[in-house]
């Protein structure tokens, strides 16, 4: 859970029991703290079904940002086989080389995504530095809080998923213009 999540979930409750305290019958300030506590746990239950769902999550959004870095380089680089091995008979195409362009620039866009993202990331990084050992979970400053789906990356925001989006694309657009190409051959 992120800290501010924790941080909201501790006062909500502490403040729901301070508020049922104030009513006078002791019966209904024991059904009312019973509830609170009630609705305390299921929400502590709720969070952390999120942070389990998002723990797993998060190692399948690194591989699948690995493996968008891995089909551009290699397409990139079995179209550069390609266009010097058929350079000498017809010269390079136009749409073998729209095709590498395509692949070069999904490349440059996972670049540019954790190059943003770094940025975005380097008052926390600044922070962790800053504070080594690393404080108390409390101790964090609440700007720099984030949600279980800001942690894994999850968010489309997150400078890296906007990059893989696009560089995605631009690897399908690629493969479409392989495909013509060879087809056109």
């Amino acid at each position: 859970m992120g800290i501010a999540g924790r941080v909201a979930a501790i006062q909500g409750w502490a403040g729901s029991r301070g508020r049922l305290g104030g009513r006078g019958n002791a019966v209904d300030k024991d059904e009312n703290d019973e509830s609170a506590e009630t609705r305390f746990r299921e929400y502590q239950r709720s969070v952390e079904a999120i942070d389990r769902t998002v723990a797993n999550l998060q190692p399948a959004y690194i591989q699948a940002l690995n493996s968008i870095w891995i089909a551009n380089a290699g397409a990139s680089l079995a179209t550069l086989s390609f266009i010097g091995a058929t350079f000498h008979k017809s010269g390079p195409r136009l749409i073998l080389l729209s095709t590498l362009g395509c692949f070069v620039l999904g490349l440059i866009s996972m670049g540019a995504g954790i190059l943003g993202w770094l940025i975005k990331e380097r008052r926390w990084l600044a922070y962790i530095v800053k504070h080594e050992p690393p404080l108390a979970t409390l101790d964090v400053p609440a700007n720099l809080a984030k949600s279980p789906t800001e942690q894994a990356g999850l968010r489309l925001k997150d400078p890296r998923t906007t990059s893989a989006l696009i560089s995605g694309a631009l690897f399908v657009f690629g493969c479409v213009t392989g495909l013509f190409a060879l087809l056109l051959g």
